[in-house]
């Protein structure tokens, strides 16, 4: 996300413990023109911001994991931020998040 860091992650950190973990889940409606993964990609390049992530807040671990498909795939979407986490998936399948 950063073009230039005066450092080298992986040469000038050493992991010491882990921390935490956490699960990441992409689902989409069954209604939505895409079934794949590259299907999604296409969509979303042939269609910049009309597709929504759901996400409980700036920061959380669902904003930044989608932030970085953006990043690798090149696409662009739009947030769509819920109260808890729990929440978004229900949203999602509700079609308000493609």
């Amino acid at each position: 996300m950063v073009s230039k860091l005066p450092y080298d992650v992986l040469k000038d950190f050493q992991p010491i413990v882990q921390t935490a973990t956490n699960q990441m889940l992409l689902a989409a409606s069954l209604t939505a023109p895409f079934h794949t993964v590259r299907e999604l990609i296409d969509y979303a390049k042939k269609n910049p911001g009309k597709l929504f992530n759901a996400s409980s807040g700036n920061g959380t671990p669902g904003h930044v994991g989608f932030e970085l498909f953006k990043f690798m795939t090149g696409t662009k979407s739009r947030m769509s931020r819920t109260r808890a986490a729990r929440r978004a998936l229900p949203i999602s399948f509700r079609d308000r998040c493609n």
